[in-house]
């Protein structure tokens, strides 16, 4: 797995800023197309559901806690900024 973040979560809980890179691609490794990377998050509630506000995607917090965010990276970008709120 070769994406990393940082995770801001709001004091009340209401909002997560994800901050994440994907460092294959910094480094030249190929991509894999159509399989994501998945970052998974920490501290979340497991019933809540949130929601990528520039995407629209909603998640379950038991899905981000496990499975983890998708970052579906290309050869454009290989670094991203995901606000998602608690729905």
């Amino acid at each position: 797995d070769s994406s990393f973040g940082i995770q801001y979560s709001a004091p009340d809980g209401t909002h997560e800023l994800v901050l994440a890179w994907n460092t294959g691609a910094l480094r030249g490794l190929p991509l894999v197309p159509g399989r994501p990377d998945r970052l998974r998050l920490r501290g979340l509630d497991p019933a809540a559901r949130y929601r990528d506000e520039s995407t629209g995607a909603q998640y379950g917090g038991a899905h981000l806690l496990h499975a983890g965010l998708p970052l579906p990276w290309s050869a454009e970008y290989d670094a991203d900024a995901i606000f998602l709120r608690r729905r």
